[in-house]
């Protein structure tokens, strides 16, 4: 078989596994999200095994870990989080009830303001009140259902642990099964391009992780310096949207300084546009270090990537867009070869 002829049948191949990858996404969660861990922990797993470690009980003790951690971080955040949207799920029916008949307090400085606009405008921002009101009762709906169906995650998670601890111990035996189907002139190719894309998707995961991380614990800091109320939910609503660069902190601590403009509190907008402004400034700080040496995507590409991703995949394409974008460039970089 012809190189080309070799890259034709690849190029079919793999189009026919994303086809069937797409199709068979929404029984495939805990399949994906245990071989997504599998390689985040993959650094940790080698780095005893050059201990002297064997690499199944590396795996065992990492995830082990892993998990005590994450059950003592998740009941305690999950607690602290589930009281500010049981608050916050009381709380905007009766602003939304408050902004239709011009009561006190936000909706009512709402109201003057729309009120203050030229007629032509009074309309859209009274529907753009309507909608922000709307999405934001959407999002704790989906939080409360989320929070709710938690016992029901046991499974699953179960599941993907599993798949991640053998997706882990196996790796090697995984990987050349892989390179062994490939035809016998494209096998060096396949190995490198494997071994490639799996150093930058693990690059961009450990990237992703801490950066969200970052994002979320400053700004449910600054939140809570200002006073803000749900400040722990709207500072992991920061770091879950800075999946998208330039988003996360930004939004919400301009919608926060909106807010307070409109509220007439001067001081308190200025206050929160700086807080933003330092969290920002911190996260771009951190950037580099966190990503120093590292392949990464251009941020446009993280974008369209996040964006098509969603768009395709739902809530699991904020990480599988960029992902498939990874395997795309690392494609296109070993056909340039």
């Amino acid at each position: 078989m012809t190189r080309s002829k070799g890259w034709v049948v690849a190029a079919a191949g793999a189009g026919v596994g994303l086809l069937l990858f797409y199709l068979l996404l929404p029984h495939l969660g805990p399949l994906v999200l245990g071989l997504l861990l599998a390689v985040l922990i993959d650094r940790p797993v080698t780095a005893l095994e050059r201990r002297g470690l064997g690499r199944g009980v590396a795996a065992l003790a990492v995830l082990a870990g892993s998990a005590l951690g994450m059950a003592a971080l998740v009941g305690w955040v999950g607690s602290a989080l589930f009281g500010e949207v049981r608050e916050l799920a009381g709380a905007l029916p009766q602003l939304r009830a408050a902004l239709e008949r011009g009561g006190s307090g936000p909706a009512a400085v709402a109201g003057a303001w729309t009120e203050a606009l030229p007629p032509l405008l009074q309309g859209l921002a009274q529907r753009a009140l309507e909608s922000a009101y709307g999405a934001a009762g959407q999002w704790v709906e989906a939080a409360v259902r989320a929070l709710a169906r938690a016992p029901s995650l046991v499974w699953p998670l179960a599941v993907a642990t599993m798949v991640a601890y053998f997706a882990s111990r196996d790796r090697r035996l995984l990987a050349g099964a892989v390179v062994a189907y490939t035809p016998p002139d494209l096998r060096r190719r396949a190995a490198r391009l494997r071994s490639r894309l799996l150093l930058q998707v693990a690059a961009f995961l450990h990237a992703q992780l801490l950066l969200v991380t970052l994002s979320a614990i400053l700004s449910s800091l600054a939140l809570l310096a200002l006073g803000s109320p749900y400040a722990l939910s709207l500072g992991l609503l920061a770091g879950l949207l800075d999946l998208v660069p330039f988003l996360g902190p930004t939004a919400v601590f301009g919608v926060l300084a909106a807010v307070r403009a409109l509220q007439g509190a001067p001081v308190g907008a200025l206050a929160a546009a700086a807080a933003g402004l330092g969290v920002f400034a911190a996260r771009q700080a951190a950037e580099p270090r966190v990503v120093a040496g590292r392949t990464q995507l251009h941020p446009l590409t993280v974008v369209l990537a996040v964006y098509l991703g969603s768009r395709l995949l739902g809530l699991m394409g904020f990480l599988l867009g960029p992902v498939l974008a990874l395997a795309v460039k690392a494609l296109l970089v070993e056909g340039r070869r």
